[in-house]
């Protein structure tokens, strides 16, 4: 019967027990505060040292690349542990292009071709994996029949603490230097 289970694409009970909602919920948070806060405001100071064409290209292809994580869920028996061990390898990938900003205007390795190819693959991956582990995580609560709406805060919640702080350390804080 479990394997009629995973064969239907149906998520299996016992997986759904092992992760409690609250880490869930704490997930689709930090993933939201990343997304809608740290990112975007970091993100011109990581790519743009290498120049405007792979800021572009970290641009583009981080957009492309986000509904295609999406969509792969479709293909993936990712649960809510799954969803939970991706949201560790995109806070990595968070981590790195914070670094990257923090270094502006003379991040580590902006003269080689490296590290432009790598702070790109670094924005496209962490979209996609984003994308992936949002999409697992809102299925996982679904299929728990947890009401959307307290998603919905933890999500919002996130985005506005992301935007407020980083604003702040942007705009008040001499954290990120551009090449004036």
């Amino acid at each position: 019967q479990q394997q009629q289970q995973q064969q239907e694409g149906s998520i299996d009970k016992e997986e759904l027990a092992n992760v409690p909602t609250l880490v869930l919920f704490l997930l689709m948070g930090w993933l939201s505060f990343c997304q809608n806060g740290l990112l975007p405001s970091v993100s011109s100071y990581a790519t743009m040292p290498y120049g405007k064409n792979v800021y572009h290209l970290a641009q583009t292809f981080s957009l492309v690349v986000d509904p295609l994580g999406a969509v792969t869920y479709l293909w993936t028996n990712l649960g809510a542990k799954g969803s939970c061990y991706l949201g560790l390898v995109w806070t990595g990938l968070v981590f790195y292009q914070l670094a990257v900003a923090l270094e502006s205007p003379h991040p580590f390795l902006q003269d080689s071709k490296w590290g432009a190819a790598f702070i790109v693959m670094a924005s496209a991956a962490t979209s996609f994996l984003m994308a992936l582990s949002k999409t697992a995580a809102i299925s996982t609560l679904k299929h728990r029949q947890i009401d959307q709406t307290t998603t919905g805060i933890f999500i919002q919640g996130g985005a506005l603490c992301g935007a407020l702080i980083f604003y702040s350390l942007v705009n008040y804080t001499s954290l990120f230097k551009d090449d004036k």
